[in-house]
């Protein structure tokens, strides 16, 4: 079963953030359905540090009750606004993250990207297993603002929650807040960087090309969408970005959920361990280390991809199969006390 939330977060909402907060609260207090596998694919700017030590606290509760949340880190690297602003790049300039998926609560989800293959009949063949991927970031810039547009999976560290447990001793991680993400998956719809001069007279100059990462068709009835109370049929576009990837992790861990007959409540201490138990070959346990491209937004500067964790692309990603398979297998050891 599938459950859709929603609240009236829009712009004419007297409180949007009260709404988004009341969405956490309504999945997690839903004793009817008691999700165990939720998405969030959204975002809140302006909002104080509180804002998301509180947003954090309904995480926690859902933790506890078996639930597991996949919540998307944003599309704007490492220029998010920070806590109480919604300046994009952020002002003063600084590396920032949207803390709504810092919680300590929550696996933070990313996007990757590649160049997919198809078949002669149009199909794409692709998989996570055998494409080379990268993290996500694509820049369209000109002199007409008309094609302007940049994207970038967000990454880095948290200025709200500090450095969780299963965060020590990582390589690939320093300081002492909180580093997301934990992992990606294919999302971008577009990657490269693209530069059109036009100038007032002569032709067009394009330096550069974006090509096609895989994407996802989104569908909406423009009549609904819009407010209008009447179908106008469907209107699909091909779209992209961190918020397509919460939705693929929620569903893998249903299956995982209906393979091991339960929910598996907070995952990233069992992930941490089979990673870290893995680190000389991560393949071997479906993640997928991604060694390429970096997270930069312009004017800030990124985090590279490398070997083992990083704050581009933190684990990597994943063969579904695979991890699914090691996922269930895997055992955390028990720790020695002293």
């Amino acid at each position: 079963e599938i459950v859709f939330y929603a609240s009236d977060a829009g712009t004419g909402a007297a409180d949007p953030a009260d709404d988004l907060v009341d969405t956490i609260s309504a999945i997690v207090n839903d004793s009817n359905h008691h999700c165990l596998s939720v998405a969030v694919s959204w975002a809140q700017c302006g909002e104080p540090s509180s804002f998301f030590t509180n947003l954090s606290g309904i995480f926690q509760q859902g933790t506890v009750e078996g639930q597991t949340f996949f919540v998307a880190t944003g599309d704007l690297g490492t220029a998010a606004p920070s806590p109480g602003n919604c300046d994009v790049p952020p002002v003063p300039r600084h590396q920032n993250i949207e803390e709504n998926a810092a919680s300590p609560y929550v696996t933070a989800v990313g996007a990757s990207m590649f160049q997919p293959t198809y078949d002669s009949a149009g199909n794409d063949t692709s998989t996570d297993a055998d494409t080379t991927q990268y993290v996500w970031d694509y820049s369209l810039t000109s002199n007409f603002s008309f094609f302007h547009g940049a994207g970038a999976s967000t990454g880095g560290y948290s200025k709200v929650f500090p450095r969780p447990t299963w965060q020590n001793k990582v390589a690939g991680i320093s300081g002492k807040f909180r580093a997301v993400p934990d992992l990606v998956l294919g999302g971008g719809n577009l990657g490269g960087k693209e530069n059109i001069e036009v100038p007032k007279k002569g032709k067009i100059k394009v330096t550069g090309s974006l090509y096609d990462a895989p994407g996802f068709w989104e569908c909406l009835d423009l009549g609904y969408d819009q407010g209008e109370g009447t179908s106008e049929g469907p209107s699909c576009t091909l779209v992209g970005g961190t918020s397509i990837v919460p939705p693929q992790y929620a569903a893998i861990f249903s299956i995982i959920n209906q393979k091991t007959g339960g929910g598996q409540g907070f995952i990233n201490l069992k992930l941490y361990a089979m990673a870290q138990a893995n680190l000389k070959d991560l393949k071997a346990v479906g993640i997928i280390d991604i060694l390429s491209k970096n997270n930069a937004y312009a004017p800030e500067p990124g985090y590279s991809a490398h070997k083992g964790f990083d704050p581009a692309s933190g684990w990597g990603s994943i063969d579904i199969d695979q991890f699914i398979t090691s996922f269930i297998a895997f055992s955390v050891p028990a720790t020695r006390s002293k």
